[in-house]
């Protein structure tokens, strides 16, 4: 997907095209706070059916014991899942984890 504003971004020439999400926000004036988390250490581990908003409220105890053992080396935890419905139900295949 590509986005531009037409509106310049701040400290840029007026009406200078800028790319991206970002700079059209930066160009309608929005606020630039975003909700990913700043950490240092981040595990994302692909899995598969729905899942609370917190990970530390999962319902399956060894989602939740991997949460723990991660916080307790402040490291953060995200489930992920792959875009479209493709593998989605297939509970035994293999998953994939970002370091």
């Amino acid at each position: 997907m590509t986005v531009t504003a037409t509106r310049g971004a701040p400290g840029g020439p007026a009406g200078a095209p800028v790319a991206g999400c970002s700079g059209l926000s930066a160009a309608l004036g929005e606020p630039m706070t975003g909700t990913a988390p700043h950490v240092r250490r981040l595990v994302a581990v692909e899995h598969i059916g729905a899942w609370p908003r917190k990970v530390a409220d999962h319902p399956d105890p060894a989602v939740t014991a991997l949460f723990d053992r991660l916080r307790a080396d402040d490291v953060i935890l995200l489930l992920i899942r792959r875009p479209g419905r493709e593998g989605r139900c297939d509970a035994d295949g293999a998953r994939t984890v970002y370091v």
